[in-house]
């Protein structure tokens, strides 16, 4: 019964202690502006939606082509066959795992 009420201890303060952190060094975050700086510009809503939505789309999608035309040119250079001591076997065989045979 001891251990369960420990678990249930150390449970409630893994989870009760990292919250109390953020939220008492939070405070400093949201200090005001000082009086000395400069009211900087609203962004449009175009312009945010362009940072945090078109831009990783942007690089998502020219990552994916990379790699699609990279995967695509050398698809086709791998052989289908290749010789052997004792003659030609299909590559298949040899990577399903099974052994080469070599005709001696």
């Amino acid at each position: 019964m001891q251990t369960r009420k420990r678990f249930a201890a150390r449970t409630a303060a893994a989870v009760i202690v990292p919250v109390l952190l953020v939220l008492a060094t939070a405070g400093q975050a949201s200090a005001d502006m000082p009086s000395t700086w400069e009211n900087s510009e609203s962004y449009s809503t175009m312009d945010v939606l362009l940072i945090f939505v078109g831009i990783p789309l942007l690089l998502f999608v020219g990552i994916a082509t990379f790699g699609w035309l990279t995967h695509t040119k050398k698809a086709h250079t791998y052989p289908i066959r290749r010789e052997t001591d004792g003659g030609v076997i299909a590559a298949r065989a040899a990577s399903d795992g099974q052994q080469e045979i070599s005709g001696h």
